[in-house]
């Protein structure tokens, strides 16, 4: 059988999918934690950084992460260091 240069791509891509989804489920940021230390609702969070309810959740549910930006907007409206808001170790 040959394959083409098209079909090695195809099936590198379909090997990777497994991966890359397992990487997009880590919890990458702590927003939830620090908000909760804080007493803070992810309603006023939205409020503050101009952003729906529906984001803010993806980004404390970590099924989204926040751009680079974003992250240290929400940092400095809780007046913490951007690393505070970031694992350190993907694997918690």
């Amino acid at each position: 059988m040959h394959c083409d240069n098209s079909s090695h791509f195809l099936v590198n891509i379909l090997t990777e999918i497994p991966y890359l989804y397992f990487l997009k489920q880590k919890e990458m940021n702590r927003i939830k934690e620090v908000l909760k230390e804080q007493g803070r609702s992810q309603k006023w969070l939205g409020v503050q950084i101009g952003k729906s309810h529906n984001m803010i959740n993806a980004y404390v549910q970590n099924r989204q992460q926040p751009r680079l930006e974003v992250l240290y907007e929400i940092a400095r409206i809780l007046d913490v260091n951007p690393k505070d808001l970031l694992k350190e170790d993907f694997n918690d």
